[in-house]
């Protein structure tokens, strides 16, 4: 295959594979925070996302994967693709509501 076929061709794919695995992340994300349970609200922005791709993969890729025949996608390596970038969507999404939570807690006064 041509270079600049190739490029365009799998450029073409990544960002039809991003949107899909962004959609599989925000559907998915309330089952998720049920899976997760609240412990991960006092983890590190690190150990949450490690929390979070440990716990959710099923949840997510189940829903990565039924997106992805919804698309025609029927290939393992592409849905490998999508379930791991929705899972590092998800993960991305869990850590962003993590520090969210964060900076809207009134800060403590010495006393």
């Amino acid at each position: 295959m041509h270079r600049p076929i190739q490029k365009l061709l799998f450029s073409t794919n990544k960002t039809h594979f991003d949107v899909l695995a962004t959609t599989a992340a925000e559907r998915s994300l309330n089952d998720v925070r049920l899976r997760l349970g609240s412990s991960w609200r006092d983890m590190t922005p690190s150990q949450a996302h490690g929390y979070v791709r440990a716990r959710a993969r099923r949840v997510v890729c189940r829903q990565a994967g039924l997106l992805a025949a919804e698309h025609g996608y029927r290939d393992q390596p592409s849905i490998n693709a999508i379930d791991t970038r929705a899972l590092e969507q998800t993960a991305k999404l869990i850590v962003q509501e993590l520090l969210a939570t964060r900076r809207s807690l009134p800060l403590r006064t010495a006393g």
